[in-house]
């Protein structure tokens, strides 16, 4: 080892080891050290190593503590650390650290101290047990924070004043509410609530309150198609929804509404405001009314351009648009080549009307079409 005092870079992973040597101690170019995949039972003290900058301690079912660190370590990364028991104390010193990774964890406190780093920019505490984070968060150069997986119930509204955080994920967390913060965050792009407690209602509220903004909001389908407001539908006319991305007219899978037949069939027969139609002239005939409308299901959920193609009468266009608008939290992307994509949809409304036994009847289907003409 004292032969590799020169040595930049180490990687033992995979090897069996249970204790590393304390003459690692003598590498003091060392730059990058990797011991994933080894049974670890203790580390020897590392902040020795005045040049480290990374650290990989990932898939050790055994390790319970990180020893002291030197304050020139920039990342550290440990995914699967089944047996870790807390964030590394010595982590507090590391004032140039940027990337923190611990998931999979023990881990049932996350210290404010952590929030406060100043250089940090990837932060992900995936699969552990916390159950609450600071309420100042002062972390100027973060980008990315992932909290899946644990039990948060509550989100700080001084996440989204953060300058440069992009995206926020909390899935699988007992979150019930979105602090009105969302609406001051200037750089997030991706947020995530799959999986928590938020409230139909809250969450299509944000939706509306956020369309003029470019944020991704992810959640359950579920949510989405219960997300119902016959007088607030979640649809916007802002083009800048599109980005400058192409629309796709032709996908592996098309666009659809939910993954269920009967909930399309229930949402829309719920939400029905049959329009009049007056049957001067047609007397006991039965009468129709088809309306074509085309439309953008967008890559991460809703829609825009809605375009009306056919239609006869005024109120059944009409209907057919209130309809389709309010039904936009209920469409799922198309996807090509695995990703989710923006593609035009075209979707058929076929308005009858007709008398059965001297009694009006009237009747709504709805059809996802092929592109038309």
């Amino acid at each position: 080892m004292l032969s590799l005092t020169s040595l930049e870079a180490l990687d033992v992973s995979g090897n069996n080891l249970q204790m590393l040597p304390r003459e690692i101690a003598a590498l003091q170019e060392l730059k990058q050290l990797k011991l994933d995949s080894n049974p670890f039972t203790q580390l020897p003290p590392l902040d020795s190593l005045k040049a480290l900058e990374m650290l990989s301690i990932s898939n050790d079912t055994v390790l319970s503590e990180i020893p002291s660190l030197p304050p020139s370590l920039k990342h550290l990364y440990a995914y699967n650390a089944n047996n870790l028991r807390s964030i590394p104390k010595a982590l507090r010193n590391c004032e140039q650290l940027k990337t923190l990774i611990v998931t999979n964890a023990h881990i049932d406190f996350a210290p404010s101290w952590i929030f406060e780093l100043k250089k940090l920019n990837w932060l992900t505490l995936d699969g552990n047990r916390i159950t609450s984070i600071p309420p100042v968060i002062n972390i100027p150069e973060l980008e990315y924070l992932n909290l899946d997986n644990n039990k948060i119930d509550s989100i700080p509204f001084s996440l989204f004043t953060l300058p440069k955080l992009k995206t926020l994920s909390i899935n699988n967390n007992p979150v019930k509410h979105i602090p009105k913060a969302i609406l001051q965050a200037g750089a997030l792009k991706y947020f995530n609530i799959e999986k928590t407690r938020i409230a139909s209602e809250e969450y299509t509220g944000i939706r509306i309150e956020t369309a003029n903004k470019s944020i991704i909001i992810t959640a359950d389908d579920k949510l989405k198609l219960l997300a119902y407001d016959r007088n607030r539908p979640c649809y916007s006319d802002d083009d800048s929804l599109l980005f400058n991305y192409e629309i796709f007219t032709k996908t592996e899978v098309p666009p659809r509404f939910n993954e269920n037949t009967n909930d399309k069939i229930d949402f829309f027969n719920r939400s029905l405001l049959f329009p009049y139609i007056d049957s001067t002239g047609y007397k006991d005939q039965p009468f129709s009314d088809t309306v074509i409308v085309k439309f953008v299901v967008l890559p991460y959920g809703g829609i825009t351009k809605v375009t009306t193609l056919v239609a006869k009468l005024k109120q059944t266009k009409q209907e057919a648009l209130r309809l389709l608008k309010l039904s936009c939290t209920g469409w799922k992307p198309a996807v090509t080549g695995s990703r989710s994509v923006k593609a035009w949809c075209y979707t058929r409304f076929i308005f009858t009307q007709f008398y059965s036994g001297g009694i009006i009847q009237k009747k709504l289907s709805v059809q996802v079409i092929p592109q038309y003409p």
